[in-house]
């Protein structure tokens, strides 16, 4: 209930702080909410490893993609022969579940519209009043599928993934003419529903095209700009050592002063910046993080995972902790979801991983978060 509530009073904050143009103000007031729900997560799980209800669930519905990114961390996971979650198996896995004890399903891929049956499995989730949401490259989004998605009520949010402007897009998803198409996607959209957001990955070379990203999203009356950063290729193991493709930013100085700038021009612009983890926010730690020093240095950092509060669900139906290593704690066409949330092993990981035991694989992930800002 304290989780929810504080949820509603973060949704009227924003809305009186955006009206009023104060972003700055309302992120810093998200960013202490979030800490404090956090903080009070993390030490029942380090308790005992208990994840208390509402969950943020995500649901991979697949793995394949009409793009190719550069920076894409699942690029190993789409070689394998991949089998996938049925319209059926999906809604068996979320009937029995208690509405009221989910915050939101993120529905991801992959590219999610590269399925026939998306809209399926969107309409479980609206027949069930859970809220959803969905990241996409945008581009398999036509007319048709324009107006159908306007008809969901549940539908929180869509994140559309634009990593530059123009040809510095299509260039990292390695598709021609991409950008274009997503353009003109959320401009369109944003004619007929809020809750639209971008989604920005910062590599080492795309940063000055933030600006008209911000510009971009500024003009539509977008939720935000979400930034994370890219990491690896996919080339790592389960067995959670660093990974040999591990993107370390030599030029670290100049992206920290270029997003500082950033932040201020967002702010200036009414536009809020999203950041995958807290160690984006300070000059310092993000340093330290573009480095791959924030595990040599971890007495300076409250370290968690944001994967500890959130629950898993890949196309084969596995119940997996990490986005990287994808341990798996059971699959949902043999156990019910609401068992394998709390079931002994997987309460056990969560533990070992909120008391500090990190891995080498950690120290330059997107989840791996702050608690001291």
């Amino acid at each position: 209930m304290l989780f929810n509530n504080n949820v509603i009073l973060i949704e009227k904050v924003k809305r009186f702080l955006l009206d009023t143009k104060l972003v700055e103000q309302y992120t810093k007031i998200r960013q202490y909410i979030k800490n404090r729900l956090s903080l009070n997560r993390i030490k029942q799980i380090k308790k005992d490893g208990y994840l208390a209800p509402p969950y943020n669930i995500v649901l991979e519905t697949n793995f394949n993609c009409n793009q190719k990114c550069s920076f894409c961390y699942q690029r190993k996971i789409r070689l394998q022969k991949e089998e996938q979650l049925s319209v059926e198996d999906i809604r068996k896995t979320f009937l029995p579940m208690n509405k009221k004890d989910i915050y939101n399903v993120l529905i991801m891929g992959g590219e999610s519209f590269v399925r026939q049956d998306i809209f399926q499995i969107f309409d479980i989730f609206e027949d069930l009043q859970i809220p959803f949401s969905i990241t996409t490259n945008g581009t398999l989004l036509t007319e048709e599928k324009m107006k159908i998605i306007i008809k969901y009520k549940y539908l929180k949010y869509i994140s559309f993934s634009v990593h530059g402007w123009r040809e510095e897009h299509d260039t990292l998803v390695r598709v021609p003419g991409a950008f274009d198409k997503v353009h003109n996607v959320i401009s369109k959209l944003a004619k007929k529903r809020k809750g639209l957001a971008l989604s920005f990955v910062l590599t080492k070379n795309n940063i000055h095209s933030l600006k008209k990203l911000i510009d971009f999203a500024k003009t539509l009356k977008l939720d935000e700009v979400m930034i994370a950063i890219e990491f690896a290729t996919g080339k790592y193991s389960n067995k959670r050592q660093k990974p040999v493709d591990q993107v370390i930013f030599n030029n670290q100085e100049e992206i920290v002063y270029k997003l500082e700038k950033m932040k201020d021009y967002a702010n200036e612009q009414g536009v809020i910046l999203n950041y995958s983890s807290n160690l984006m926010t300070k000059k310092d730690d993000f340093s330290s993080y573009l480095k791959g020093q924030i595990l040599t240095n971890k007495k300076r950092f409250n370290l968690f995972c944001n994967d500890l509060f959130m629950l898993r669900i890949d196309p084969k139906g596995n119940l997996v902790y990490c986005l990287l290593s994808r341990k798996i704690f059971g699959n949902v066409k043999k156990t019910p979801l609401i068992d394998l949330i709390n079931d002994s092993k997987i309460k056990l990981e969560r533990k070992k991983i909120a008391n500090s035991n990190y891995f080498p694989i950690c120290e330059r992930c997107c989840r791996l978060d702050n608690l001291n800002v």
